[in-house]
């Protein structure tokens, strides 16, 4: 027991030592070399040695009130949604064509991983997905300070580093390229089922749905929750239903010219969200 605690308490106490001698500034903490996985509570101490103390009160206010992954508290306002999802939308649309997967499920994962555009990631570096950037020898990218990355006050991240797009366009293609590349065994299943379904007429509910619940996992850390979630915000992207908003709902962003879009397209025992299921990894 003792070995251990001395163990931990060395450790802790390497991870302080190793603050930039030079760093005067918070900016100057945030490009440590470790600073993608140091240890949370550690971090906080190294800002703290250079932040005033306007500074650290300001970061102690913010604290309580907006918890690390959530949206800016206040946003978003139902004309803050609404004209982020017009945004995302042609963008998301842009993707289809370009990669032939499908916008309605990219659309609403910006909906939902980005807040509607009030997320940190998403305010400071465009980034709509959550997408990591490496640990070491990384790009330049947006530090997410407030991540714990090795779970030392709830759930673990390890990797409190993520790529820093130019825009959201931008940070939509990306992502959307990515996946239709096929990196891992469950998208490329995913993206060749989604070409041959819409080949071959199968509704955009459905084979929407099928692309989702296909690369879920290894996609999301909790990938059937997700998988409904996301069929969620493709039917009523504002609020999220089991029912379709006829009039902004996202599959109308991968259907094909006069295609119908109605639940009564797939059998009655699949036509609520939670019938989804997610194929093992």
């Amino acid at each position: 027991m003792k070995l251990t605690f001395r163990v931990v308490a060395f450790s802790v106490l390497c991870e302080l030592w190793m603050l930039p001698a030079m760093a005067q500034t918070p900016e100057d903490v945030l490009r440590s070399p470790d600073i993608c996985s140091v240890r949370l509570s550690v971090l906080r101490k190294r800002l703290d040695a250079v932040r005033t103390d306007e500074q650290r009160a300001a970061a102690a206010a913010e604290a309580k009130t907006w918890t690390c992954y959530a949206p800016q508290p206040g946003h978003p306002t139902a004309q803050e949604k609404r004209d982020y999802i017009h945004r995302i939308s042609q963008y998301a649309s842009d993707a289809e064509a370009r990669y032939h997967i499908p916008a309605a499920v990219i659309a609403a994962m910006a909906l939902v991983e980005a807040g509607y555009g009030y997320t940190r990631t998403a305010q400071h570096a465009h980034n709509l997905f959550g997408w990591k950037a490496p640990v070491r020898g990384a790009p330049p990218h947006y530090v997410l300070a407030c991540q714990d990355t090795a779970g030392e006050y709830g759930n673990k991240d390890d990797n409190r580093c993520y790529v820093t797009f130019d825009s959201e366009q931008q940070s939509v293609d990306y992502v959307a390229g990515r996946l239709a590349s096929g990196f891992a065994a469950n998208y490329a299943s995913a993206n060749d089922r989604y070409r041959k379904e819409t080949a071959a007429g199968v509704g955009v509910i459905e084979r929407t749905q099928n692309w989702i619940a296909g690369i879920a996992q290894p996609y999301n850390w909790q990938p059937l929750t997700y998988a409904r979630n996301i069929c969620r915000l493709m039917r009523s992207p504002m609020s999220g239903s089991d029912e379709i908003d006829t009039d902004s709902n996202l599959y109308r962003l991968s259907a094909k010219a006069g295609e119908q879009i109605s639940l009564s397209t797939l059998a009655a025992d699949s036509r609520s969200c939670n019938a989804i299921t997610v194929p093992p990894k």
